[in-house]
């Protein structure tokens, strides 16, 4: 068998409510975990819509519970600034959804999460939401060396873009992240030229940008199913949308929050006030 799928849950031993600050997965072999996705199955509907009206499903099935984080190799944590964080309430469990490849030897893995909270009794302004911003009809014929893809999440509200994730499997090439604003106006935010299913890195803008309502997110992959990808599992074959690592995805991860009016305003001015650095470390 190719590739095994688990569904693991763990007691979180919480007994209050608990805001994240950080937080990390760390695989026990990274040689046979292909990604592991950490969800908080806890009934936090009511406190979620308190705080987020217009909240997005997180994850890739609302029925797993709440999305926390995903680990692919060469993913790092994520640390939330301050002001914003994910609710982990009492009583919550922990739902490890874990992808292994194949090996030809026996092998024991285990996965652990490490959480950073802020101190009890702390409130933030905002709570972080996660999209997947995924294209799912792939067609990517035997041979093809450049086949491109596109994907769309239009925002509604004003929101800041935290950090950018592609997943894709053998055949990726590349992907980039683009904002396409209310007036038509293109931005590029993120390009990753050479992605590498090995290395499948997190990158946290080191000045979020920030967007008016109505804003289009415009995820693009290019994928390589010919000979000359030397990940290629074999470039005879069609490739289409799956689970399997043989398969392929188109997959850009975001985490962003949303804005009042007043505090997207405050945003801009404080963006015109800054240096232009680049956004992001890479």
């Amino acid at each position: 068998m190719a590739d095994w799928f688990g569904s693991f849950y763990v007691e979180s031993g919480l007994a209050e409510d608990r805001w994240v600050k950080a937080i990390e997965v760390k695989p026990g072999d990274k040689r046979v975990v292909h990604h592991t996705i950490v969800y908080s199955v806890q009934n936090d509907e009511e406190d979620l819509a308190a705080l987020v009206p217009e909240r997005e499903p997180d994850g890739f099935n609302r029925r797993n519970g709440t999305r926390l984080i995903e680990y692919a190799i060469g993913n790092l944590g994520d640390v939330y600034e301050d002001g914003t964080a994910r609710l982990l309430k009492a009583g919550a469990k922990l739902h490890f959804a874990a992808h292994y490849h194949a090996m030809p030897e026996d092998v024991t893995e285990q996965t652990r999460v490490g959480i950073v909270f802020y101190p009890k009794g702390y409130k933030p302004r905002h709570i972080v939401q996660n999209k997947l911003v995924s294209a799912h009809d792939l067609d990517i014929p035997a041979g093809a060396s450049d086949v491109r893809n596109e994907a769309f999440f239009t925002l509604k509200k004003p929101a800041k873009l935290l950090l950018f994730q592609p997943h894709m499997h053998y055949r990726g090439k590349a992907m980039s992240l683009e904002a396409i604003y209310p007036d038509r106006r293109v931005e590029l935010l993120t390009y990753v030229d050479r992605f590498d299913v090995m290395w499948q890195v997190t990158y946290p803008y080191k000045t979020p940008p920030v967007f008016p309502a109505g804003t289009v997110l415009r995820q693009i992959s290019w994928h390589d199913n010919s000979k000359n990808n030397k990940r290629n599992p074999d470039p005879t074959n069609w490739v289409g949308n799956g689970e399997r690592t043989i398969d392929e995805m188109s997959i850009g991860h975001i985490d962003f929050i949303y804005l009042s009016d007043q505090e997207y305003q405050q945003e801009l001015a404080r963006a015109k006030s800054t240096s232009t650095e680049p956004r992001q470390q890479q």
